[in-house]
């Protein structure tokens, strides 16, 4: 019995994610193979060019930041246009959410980075907090954020390169789910406010499981760090189809 109940949890988490790839759904297929793609430059980098796997844990900081940004301008939109036209009232509602959320989430997002700097160093170097809060000197995080050379090779050997692939993602999804299908006037600006919190949660969860279990594997464990990789995936992959279906289910109304 508990087998079954296990079986139906498992089958009713693809319940979603599978019409994703289904031949019919092709902006489903776009938009997993772009979010997959976007999510495993980090695993290449590590494979490829020795980059230190905790940076993973920054790049996926720098994505929580590219959705909360894209979420501003989600509810700006949906507030200022309603029935196809202009609408003062509702976009003055979505100014004010959209500044309360931005100090909101500005919030969360800067204590989140606070976290795991002090988390960086105390995996890494120690010695090196001092030159980072006291000097402000960013250098030894971010660092290998700037490529050392401007030609396209030296892009993609530097950690900036997952950061634009998953900034490239995110907006073809809001340009592709938002903009295109109109979502923005079938919804208000309230309708967006708390929409990218349940990411968010799931992605701190995978974020802290990963630097404890990189910690005890000595950050050495290529194996944990493509199931971690894989499971980020799969929760991004599920999150997206409800967020798609929603967005189906809305424009035929």
């Amino acid at each position: 019995m508990n087998m079954d109940r296990i079986f139906s949890v498992i089958l009713s988490f693809f319940d979603d994610i599978i019409p994703l790839f289904l031949p019919s759904k092709k902006k489903g297929v776009l938009t997993a193979f772009l979010m997959i793609a976007a999510n495993t430059t980090p695993l290449l980098g590590i494979i490829l060019y020795n980059w230190n796997p905790f940076i993973i844990l920054f790049i996926y900081w720098f994505e929580s930041a590219i959705i909360g940004i894209l979420n501003i301008f989600k509810m700006l939109i949906s507030g200022a246009i309603q029935d196809k036209k202009f609408s003062p009232d509702d976009f003055t509602i979505a100014l004010f959410l959209s500044a309360f959320f931005t100090v909101h989430y500005g919030m969360f997002m800067f204590v989140h980075g606070i976290f795991l700097t002090v988390l960086y160093f105390i995996f890494t170097d120690i010695s090196l907090i001092d030159k980072v809060f006291n000097d402000f000197d960013l250098s030894p995080l971010f660092g290998g954020f700037i490529p050392e050379d401007s030609t396209l090779s030296g892009f993609i050997e530097s950690e900036l390169f997952p950061i634009a692939a998953l900034i490239g993602y995110h907006l073809f999804y809001f340009f592709s789910s938002f903009i295109c299908t109109g979502d923005y006037d079938k919804n208000i600006a309230q309708d967006y406010m708390m929409r990218p919190y349940k990411r968010i949660v799931i992605m701190q969860m995978t974020i802290m499981l990963g630097a404890f279990t990189l910690f005890l594997t000595g950050f050495r464990s290529i194996a944990f760090i493509i199931i971690w990789i894989a499971f980020k995936i799969a929760a991004d992959l599920k999150l997206t189809a409800g967020e798609m279906r929603r967005t189906e289910n809305t424009l035929k109304e």
